[in-house]
């Protein structure tokens, strides 16, 4: 909700701390959850040269915060709470999977993009506090099947935990917890699920392609050996080869199921998960108006 959109990017603003360069990090030179590639663009979209974005002002977090972030999940229209587990997501994993989450949670589309059947499907859903849950808990389940969980993982529960409380208690009116410190586990780190997925779509269509490929001549040199089959009942090594290629242009048909899988795994995307509500005990809780 609009009241809530400088309370969340406050909130955003200490998981993700300051200045980052770990060659680890998918993100990049990152400073405040900015990273170089998302200011470089920022700077072109408002006429600007290109800068480093370690010296990057105030008012320019606030600004790609709101336009490439806040605005991109629609948050004035999100409930409170909800809108602070999406905006979250969004900044640590890019605005479409955060809102895919959001729409998985409910049962509709996922297509990434809020539109009226996404939000009329968050008034239908009718608790708040439960979708909050739901959203963390499909994040959190996307985040442990990237190749970097095992390096930043520990970082990333803290910080879906610390945001589930905080959007649970902003959904319910109580009092919201401080946000923790997940820099030091390395929550701070990008997530992006896009460039997992688009590893495997690349291999999916490849095999998709491959198998369809080989299965239509197959089934072309069946067809054309059929007739002298029939002339010849005789030559077993025919009836043999023909039912040798029948059998590989049944990869047309096993190249129809890989796409449509991939088709249903992209539609259905992330797993749940059990977000461990205690993930961010023992780190330093950081009050919002100190940022």
């Amino acid at each position: 909700m609009q009241a809530n959109r400088a309370n969340c990017i406050a909130r955003t603003l200490v998981y993700e701390g300051g200045k980052v360069d770990d060659p680890r990090d998918p993100g990049g030179r990152t400073n405040k959850g900015v990273t170089q590639a998302t200011y470089n663009a920022y700077l072109r979209e408002i006429g600007h040269p290109a800068a480093d974005v370690y010296n990057i002002s105030d008012a320019d977090v606030q600004a790609i915060y709101t336009e490439h972030y806040w605005k991109a999940i629609d948050g004035d229209n999100l409930p409170a709470g909800v809108d602070f587990a999406v905006y979250d997501a969004a900044v640590n994993s890019g605005p479409g999977h955060a809102v895919i989450w959001l729409q998985q949670a409910l049962g509709v589309t996922a297509d990434g993009q809020i539109g009226v059947k996404t939000v009329q499907a968050i008034q239908d859903f009718g608790d708040n506090a439960k979708l909050v849950q739901a959203i963390c808990s499909r994040r959190l389940g996307s985040l442990q099947k990237l190749s970097t969980w095992k390096t930043f993982g520990k970082g990333w529960a803290a910080r879906i935990a610390s945001v589930q409380k905080a959007g649970v208690a902003m959904a319910a009116g109580n009092d919201v917890p401080h946000p923790a410190d997940v820099t030091g586990l390395n929550g701070n780190k990008k997530a992006p699920i896009v460039i997992e997925q688009s590893k495997t779509a690349r291999v999916v269509a490849n095999s998709t392609a491959i198998a369809t490929g080989v299965g239509t001549m197959a089934s072309q040199t069946a067809a054309q050996l059929t007739p002298i089959a029939t002339q010849y009942p005789h030559w077993h090594w025919l009836q043999a080869a023909i039912g040798a290629l029948t059998a590989a242009a049944g990869l047309v048909a096993v190249g129809n199921h890989v796409a449509d899988s991939a088709k249903k795994l992209a539609a259905t995307g992330a797993r749940t998960a059990t977000v461990d509500i205690d993930a961010d005990q023992g780190l330093p809780q950081v009050p919002v108006s100190a940022v």
